[in-house]
């Protein structure tokens, strides 16, 4: 039974490592909230865009102050839970970089939904001149 648990534990850290090291070498910001939109998880990009610290590990994403022109981004996150429906749209952040924020429910292996993961990808110079940001669902619209 112990070197079973031994074996199980160091698999288990294997995957953490794996993880993490597929976090970090990314190079997006990414942030994980469980259904309680309580931070998960994030990458060190996401530091910077969120203004978050790794102490905000468990805390509700409603406290933090990101580093974005975002309104509602725990009203966004809990939409996209509840709906199901991703959400993306276009965002600058204090400095005048855009981003592609995505948000998507996060699903388990079991198939159940627990939360969101949230994503930014860097627009800046694909985006050039134009000043109107655009937001998008990715739900099917029906002609009226």
């Amino acid at each position: 039974m112990n070197e079973e648990l031994r074996h199980r534990n160091a698999e288990l850290g294997r995957v953490n490592n794996d993880l993490m090291n597929l976090l970090s070498g990314v190079g997006l910001p990414i942030v994980m909230v469980g259904r309680d939109l309580r931070i998960r998880r994030f990458t060190p990009l996401a530091e910077k865009a969120f203004n978050l610290i790794p102490t905000d590990i468990g805390r509700p994403i409603s406290d933090m102050k990101p580093n974005l022109q975002l309104d509602d981004l725990p009203g966004m996150i809990v939409r996209v839970i509840d709906s199901l429906v991703p959400y993306e749209g276009e965002v600058q952040d204090r400095s005048g970089h855009w981003y592609s924020l995505r948000i998507r429910p996060y699903i388990t292996l079991e198939n159940k939904i627990d939360g969101a993961s949230i994503v930014l990808v860097d627009i800046t110079t694909i985006r050039g001149h134009n000043p109107k940001p655009t937001q998008t669902n990715q739900a099917p619209t029906t002609p009226e």
